[in-house]
């Protein structure tokens, strides 16, 4: 469930010395300005899982989230989503909706799998080979989170 909600916070404007009268109680010389309302998106509950037509849409179950970064070729800014509608671009890479490329962790023959958030690279699905077979049953998977993950919002 997603969920927007409002938040209202006071804004304040400074005093110029000339317009402070002298006897003010204000601490600092300040004066109310009036409010801002800034939305607040709620993700803290999934959505519930839905069949596709495509065979690279994602889906999680449960509280997690895809890795992605907004360039195939700069992955240091790591973005958090649960949308996983997935195709690939004229590369191969995998890329939702929103523009952002889904990042993975690479898998290779001679090291497995290298899991540290600075080896996440784009998940590139143009050297795959196989035969595709659809999904018969699917059953509940938990996975243990070894860090708890922490957002934080930067306001630049």
């Amino acid at each position: 469930m997603r969920a927007t909600a409002a938040v209202f916070e006071k804004l304040f404007t400074p005093l110029s010395v000339a317009a402070r009268p002298i006897t003010s109680g204000a601490a600092g010389g300040a004066s109310e300005a009036g409010v801002s309302a800034t939305p607040v998106q709620n993700v803290t509950q999934a959505g519930i899982l839905a069949s596709a037509s495509s065979p690279t849409d994602l889906a999680i179950s449960g509280s997690g989230f895809f890795v992605t970064a907004q360039s195939a070729t700069n992955t240091t800014d790591q973005f958090y989503t649960q949308a996983g509608d997935f195709s690939p671009d004229g590369n191969g890479n995998l890329v939702n909706s929103s523009g952002y490329y889904l990042l993975g962790y690479p898998v290779s023959t001679v090291a497995g799998v290298q899991t540290t958030s600075s080896t996440l690279t784009p998940v590139n699905v143009s050297a795959l080979s196989g035969q595709a077979q659809a999904t018969t049953s699917i059953a509940p998977v938990s996975l243990k989170c070894r860090k708890p993950l922490t957002m934080s919002r930067s306001s630049s």
